[in-house]
């Protein structure tokens, strides 16, 4: 699993990890967008909607998401991922700002819709221009890194939740005007302080970019990924790339079924496990604590991925990761509580979001100019099914016994795993044809 590590990993400047804080702070709106409504909706006055019309304020955000990730995102090949950020956080403050001052369910839903747009824009957008920003040995580093800003969103979420509700007497618009604020807080710090991607401006290749460019090298360095972008504008990677075209098919299918088995595992034992344990348990506080544990655990699979990555070719990591996760899902299916159960779902968490982590690296074999289409086409398919599954598993529960439940999400996993292990095939061949040009150029 262990790449080759002839090359010397140089010293990452200090821009560069500026440049990924602030994209980790900017794919912590998602989290935190994700989660306000939750806490919003036992708020809204009694009039305001019915419990079937909730459920689409829930999934609105996340539909959202999913458009935004397809549809949006892809703009930032052609206009720049700061253009494109600058952008989508300006939709997402008027999005915020129109959600507390929503006087109709039909305008918080629509208002909802829009957020979600520009967050799936923005989460997107950030985990192409982090990696971009470092150099090749630093690129899982700046992954593990921007994917903390999810969880870290959400736990904001959770810990302001609460507390803010009761100080203002349970007005539901207060966390959407503390949205508003960090949104407002992240377009300024995006303006002034956020780069262009070097990548995307070299593939670009006019005068004017190029000159951009040219101040970006000075900042961040990364002389061997401009020649890696300059190869990818060249007359043998056109700028015009098809992700379903006969070169690049393969690579994403294989990423769309790897990363969308992933996500709709990832969204059913994240979103269900504190209900269902509270069901299996008849102890609210046993719940509880898994739910916590599967939450710190994905804390600890971005850290670790951040921290190790750079070791292991991403696909391997990612089938490896897989594994883990299908070992502890099955452990915890079988027990259910105790304190062998939490570490399972600790384990759980951190797998299957290190796994996530890692696919995420894969994409950054699209060229610069294909990268955030390939990054959202892939996001966009997993965002069905992050909204499907957890459904699903609501109907399922009708029928099938929660730890059956827990045993049938190993499908998606086992899924994921055959996916990836073409992925890891793909890879190891690219390594191979790599090797002889090198080789071949040496003995010319």
């Amino acid at each position: 699993m262990v790449q080759n590590s002839a090359r010397k990993r140089v010293a990452l400047r200090p821009y560069q990890l500026v440049v990924v804080i602030m994209c980790t702070l900017l794919n912590a709106l998602d989290g935190y967008d994700i989660f306000i409504m939750g806490f919003a909706i036992p708020y809204l006055p009694d009039d305001f909607a019915s419990d079937t019309a909730n459920g689409y304020l829930l999934s609105a955000s996340l539909v959202g998401m999913g458009i935004g990730s397809i549809l949006f995102a892809p703009m930032a090949d052609k206009y720049g991922r700061r253009m494109l950020l600058i952008a989508a956080l300006t939709v997402n403050a008027f999005g915020m700002a129109a959600s507390a001052l929503a006087p109709s369910y039909s305008v918080l839903f629509a208002s909802r819709l829009v957020t979600g747009i520009s967050v799936g824009t923005i989460a997107t957008v950030v985990v192409v221009l982090a990696p971009e920003a470092v150099s090749k040995s630093w690129r899982s580093f700046a992954v593990g890194i921007v994917m903390l800003g999810y969880p870290l969103g959400s736990t904001l979420a959770g810990l302001s939740g609460a507390t803010l509700l009761a100080a203002v007497g349970g007005s539901w618009q207060g966390m959407f005007w503390v949205g508003l604020v960090l949104c407002l807080i992240a377009l300024a710090v995006t303006i002034f302080f956020m780069p262009e991607s070097t990548a995307f401006l070299v593939s670009r290749g006019d005068d004017e970019s190029l000159r951009r460019a040219a101040v970006n090298q000075d900042r961040l360095g990364l002389e061997e990924e401009i020649d890696e972008a300059r190869a990818d504008a060249a007359p043998t990677h056109p700028r015009t790339v098809r992700l379903l075209g006969h070169e690049l098919r393969t690579l994403t299918l294989l990423l769309w079924v790897t990363y969308g088995g992933l996500s709709a595992a990832f969204y059913f034992i994240s979103s269900w496990t504190p209900k269902l344990i509270t069901d299996a348990t008849d102890n609210v506080s046993e719940g509880t604590l898994a739910g916590l544990m599967v939450s710190l655990g994905t804390l600890a699979g971005a850290g670790l991925y951040a921290t190790v990555g750079h070791r292991f070719v991403p696909a391997r990591y990612a089938a490896t990761a897989i594994v883990v996760a299908v070992a502890a899902l099955v452990g915890f299916a079988v027990t259910l509580s105790g304190p062998f159960a939490l570490t399972m779902a600790f384990l759980m968490g951190t797998s299957v979001y290190g796994a996530m982590a890692a696919t995420v690296t894969s994409t950054l074999v699209y060229p610069a100019l294909a990268r955030t289409r390939g990054m959202g086409s892939m996001i966009g398919v997993a965002r069905v099914g992050a909204i499907v599954a957890p459904i699903l598993a609501g109907y399922a529960l009708a029928f099938v016994s929660i730890r059956s439940l827990y045993l049938a999400v190993v499908v998606l996993l086992a899924i994921a795993l055959l996916a990836g292990v073409g992925l890891v095939r793909r890879a190891r061949t690219s390594a191979g044809s790599t090797d002889r040009e090198a080789d071949l150029q040496t003995a010319n």
